[in-house]
C-alpha cells in the first residue's frame, strides 16, 4: 500500500532486514531504527508484520528455491542467506510474534521491538 511509499519507511524496512542478517550488525542502528518506527503510527505493528512476512518467504525459498511465491520480491537479495537456517528462521518468527503480544500491553513499544532486533541479529 501507500504505507512504503511515505517517508522513508520502504528504506527502513531494507534497514531493518540488513541489522537482521549480519550485513550491518550494528546495534547504535537498531536503536535508531526502532525510535524512528516509534514516530509512526502504527509502525511497530505494519514492520512486524512485515518481518513475518519476510520470516516466510524465507521458509519458502530455503524449502523450495522457489521465487514465483515470493511476497517480498524487491528484498528478493536477502533471501539468499547462507545463515538463515530452519532453527533460526523458527526461533527468529517466535520471538516476533512474542513481541507483537508484549507490545500491545507495553509503555515502550521502543525498547521491545529494540530488544526484538538485538535477539533476532546475526
Amino acid at each position: 500500500g501507500l504505507f512504503w511509499a511515505q517517508d522513508n519507511n520502504f528504506q527502513i524496512r531494507r534497514t531493518i532486514l540488513e541489522l537482521i542478517t549480519g550485513r550491518q550488525p550494528d546495534f547504535v542502528k537498531a536503536s535508531y531504527i526502532s525510535e524512528k518506527i516509534s514516530k509512526i503510527d502504527g509502525g511497530y505493528e505494519i514492520f512486524l508484520g512485515f518481518l513475518l512476512s519476510f520470516m516466510r518467504d524465507l521458509t519458502v525459498f530455503n524449502s523450495s528455491g522457489d521465487t514465483k511465491q515470493i511476497i517480498n520480491a524487491d528484498v528478493m537479495e536477502f533471501l539468499r542467506w547462507p545463515k538463515a537456517d530452519e532453527t533460526w528462521i523458527a526461533e527468529a518468527m517466535k520471538r516476533i510474534q512474542e513481541t507483537l503480544f508484549i507490545i500491545r500491553y507495553n509503555i515502550n513499544k521502543a525498547l521491545c521491538f529494540e530488544n526484538l532486533l538485538f535477539q533476532i541479529m546475526r
